[in-house]
């Protein structure tokens, strides 16, 4: 909080820029704790394949597509049918849509690895979203799936 002195043809102005400060607070706040999730549903995720793949699941893995940009996963796992990569999805339309562009680009590798989505929220996330994920992923499980599920995957 802070107090200003301002002439009266100013004040709209001074209401107009503690408007916007607020905010840019506001949305900074958000982000942040946006952020602070999606870091402990990685961790999640990690333990999971941790325990469902022991000793073959590396994490947070950076692989160039057919683009040559070089796109993030969150894991990469050798498993029985070759190496699968895993990436964690949110329901908010940024992390769908990053994920379906990294999956994309993967996908259009001549050797391939299998993709597959592991969304955080299933019920939050739109059907349709999940329906252009399945276009580029060889499968798209929820997070909570127990280990049973994450191995069909691979």
């Amino acid at each position: 909080m802070f107090a200003a002195r301002v002439n009266l043809d100013w004040l709209a102005n001074s209401v107009i820029f503690v408007g916007s400060a607020s905010r840019m607070a506001v949305g900074m706040t958000a982000e942040r704790m946006s952020e602070d999730k999606e870091v402990s549903l990685r961790r999640e995720l990690q333990d999971k394949l941790g325990a469902a793949f022991k000793g073959r699941a590396a994490f947070d893995i950076s692989l160039p597509g057919r683009s040559s940009r070089v796109r993030t996963f969150a894991a990469l796992v050798d498993g029985e049918h070759g190496r699968v990569l895993f990436d964690l999805v949110t329901p908010h339309h940024v992390s769908i849509n990053g994920a379906i562009v990294k999956f994309q680009d993967v996908a259009q590798l001549e050797d391939s690895p299998l993709r597959t989505a592991v969304l955080s929220a299933e019920k939050r996330t739109d059907p349709a979203d999940v329906g252009l994920l399945s276009q580029w992923t060889t499968s798209v499980i929820k997070l909570e799936a127990d280990q049973s599920v994450y191995k069909r995957a691979a």
